[in-house]
């Protein structure tokens, strides 16, 4: 595979020894359709057409009509912005979801129910319960840790046999029976179902499905994707075990629609755009309609922002699986990035002084942290800014105590020229004392001499501390003593 990128990264050729494509960007990152000789302008970042397909919108940006090839899709969307149903050619697919968003059934007219199960944001089973018996049946997803690479699925021919619900309308005057509860009275050991089929997964540097295999190591599913992941084809055989709807990393493909369920939105290969709104809104970046720049180095396995990864494990961490962790500020959207490139460096400083005062300043340093500056202050005047480091000389201030001198003034552009010594422990034998000299410029209102003793300090808001766990006393476990006096010692 050959691959060409414009300047900021976004991939516009590939070439393979089966396929050649060619792609161009408008400046907001949409697709632009080189079959189009109308304008090519794309308002509010939702295409009209693409490659001989036809869209339609609602008001919240939400896809209610595709026309493609003389098929006629309608999509119906809930108050949430998830999809309700489906209309094409007579049939109606209704779509239903917990209160965690996540999709729990899918039913087709005359064709058959689709349920699905989860372990925090992973679909772990599905299961078809068709009107074909035959064409019933039950699989079940293993991954990789911590991420949504497949890497084996087991299944069996049938529907998934399911535990009744307690039924909880019970009137109170009536105690609560174990006996009586299905969860505990269901004998699940005799009624389990045996696999039948075990099928591995061989995917590529970003984690996408290209090729099954069974256990005799045989070629049982091998697909031909295009670069936004859409299957030009498929080769596989009809048993239906031996074959897996799961493309890009968290991605589900629907044959009812030809869209891929991808956990929050769902995603259209032909056009490489959600069709839905993004339920995080500019948090997951500047075009809420966009996949990502280049399918292979960046994914989305949660359909909200995407992330940069030079291969899959380095784009993987516990904040896809419902965990929270510390983001590297590189992944996040472009909003987030250029927010964080903004504020890095500023500094907001109040002090006052008439003969003794206090000062404070703090400051952002880019990445998540901040640092924070507090100390008694001896001299004249007062001072409220917001400026920028121009030039530093010498060490950069380190955390730990330092005494400075400071010449302020401002009235809306300011300036600031501080001179200082810092100290803190290196080491516990050996002390520093660094002299440095520090130029800041912005805007502000007040003038101010001062000699400060303070003391400063680095907060780090994306790191998360580890938790402690204290056994208490009392609980402590009891160690036998050795037998000293046994047989032999």
């Amino acid at each position: 595979m050959n691959y060409q990128y414009d300047p900021v990264g976004r991939l516009i050729k590939t070439q393979s020894a089966h396929l050649k494509e060619s792609f161009s960007f408008d400046p907001a990152g949409n697709l632009i359709d080189p079959t189009s000789t109308q304008d090519r302008v794309v308002k509010n970042n939702l295409i009209k057409r693409y490659q001989g397909a036809d869209y339609r919108y609602d008001a919240q940006g939400n896809m209610i009509e595709k026309t493609h090839a003389g098929h006629n899709l309608k999509l119906h969307w809930d108050n949430l912005n998830r999809l309700a149903s489906r209309e094409q050619n007579g049939k109606t697919t209704q779509y239903g979801y917990d209160v965690f968003g996540r999709r729990l059934f899918k039913q087709t007219t005359n064709q058959g129910l689709t349920v699905f199960g989860w372990d925090g944001d992973l679909m772990i089973w599905e299961s078809l319960q068709s009107s074909d018996e035959t064409q019933s049946y039950t699989k079940h997803y293993v991954y990789e840790p911590n991420s949504f690479v497949p890497l084996v699925q087991a299944g069996y021919q049938g529907f998934i046999k399911l535990i009744d619900t307690p039924d909880y309308s019970q009137p109170s005057d009536q105690p609560y029976s174990m006996r009586t509860d299905p969860v505990w009275k269901t004998d699940t050991r005799s009624k389990r179902a045996e696999l039948q089929r075990v099928a591995f997964y061989h995917c590529d540097q970003v984690g996408t499905p290209q090729a099954l295999s069974n256990e005799k190591g045989e070629l049982v599913w091998d697909a031909s994707l295009n670069t936004w992941g859409q299957a030009l084809e498929i080769k596989t055989s009809d048993n239906v075990l031996e074959q897996t709807n799961i493309r890009f990393q968290g991605q589900y493909y629907d044959r009812e629609t030809g869209l891929h369920y991808n956990r929050y939105r769902y995603y259209e290969p032909h056009s490489a755009r959600y069709v839905g709104k993004d339920p995080i809104g500019l948090e997951g970046g500047l075009n809420n309609s966009s996949y990502v720049p280049n399918s292979n180095q960046w994914i989305d396995p949660m359909g909200l922002q995407e992330k940069k990864t030079e291969n899959w494990k380095q784009a993987l961490n516990p904040t896809f699986v419902g965990q929270k962790s510390a983001d590297n500020m590189l992944n996040r959207s472009d909003t987030v990035r250029m927010a964080d490139r903004f504020l890095t460096g500023m500094n907001a400083n109040v002090s006052f002084a008439m003969g003794l005062g206090l000062t404070h300043t703090s400051s952002y340093s880019g990445g998540g942290k901040t640092t924070h500056s507090t100390g008694r202050q001896l001299g004249l005047g007062g001072m409220i800014s917001t400026t920028r480091d121009i030039f530093t000389l010498g060490k950069a201030r380190p955390d730990g105590r330092y005494l400075e001198g400071c010449l302020s003034a401002g009235a809306l552009i300011s300036g600031q020229l501080c001179v200082g010594w810092s100290w803190t422990a290196d080491t516990k034998d050996h002390w520093y004392t660094p002299l440095y000299l520090v130029g800041k410029a912005g805007t502000g209102l007040g003038m101010s001499a001062d000699l400060t003793d303070g003391s400063q300090t680095t907060v780090d808001h994306l790191k998360q501390d580890q938790p402690t766990y204290v056994i208490p006393p009392e609980k402590m476990p009891t160690i036998p003593k050795f037998p000293f006096n046994a047989p032999g010692y």
